[in-house]
């Protein structure tokens, strides 16, 4: 059963916003303290999130940052 929730778009935008900017401090994060190759291939980098490479694919649609 799907339930669909209509949220204004200023919310969304902002819900957006704070999504982004947290998903931009972790991968400064990451960088820092990790030895994170600095290119991967698509399937690298949903192994790596520890997400399917269908998931990273539609999160980068969506228009989630990466570096």
């Amino acid at each position: 059963m799907d339930i669909a929730l209509k949220l204004p778009d200023e919310l969304q935008q902002a819900i957006f916003q704070s999504i982004n900017v947290s998903i931009q401090t972790a991968i400064k994060q990451v960088k820092q303290h990790d030895n994170c190759p600095e290119y991967m291939t698509k399937a690298e980098a949903a192994k790596y999130l520890h997400v399917s490479a269908p998931t990273l694919t539609h999160g980068l649609r969506m228009g989630l940052p990466f570096p």
